[in-house]
């Protein structure tokens, strides 16, 4: 098992808010280094869009004023 532990930053995320194709990489490639052994953190901004409850999302922080 990796001991690897990699936070992605991105702007969108597929099947969540997805305006490019990068929201398609961004799931996939995540994916695929998890299936790896790899701990896998995802980090992009809410927008008001995406309901946590329906997801099973956590809000970790809210940055407000930046």
């Amino acid at each position: 098992m990796s001991n690897f532990k990699i936070l992605y930053v991105a702007s969108e995320i597929n099947p969540f808010l997805k305006t490019s194709e990068v929201a398609d990489f961004v799931r996939g490639l995540p994916q695929a280094m998890l299936e790896k052994g790899m701990e896998i953190r995802i980090l992009v901004p809410r927008f008001g869009l995406i309901n946590e409850r329906k997801n099973r999302l956590h809000e970790v922080v809210r940055l407000s004023g930046i």
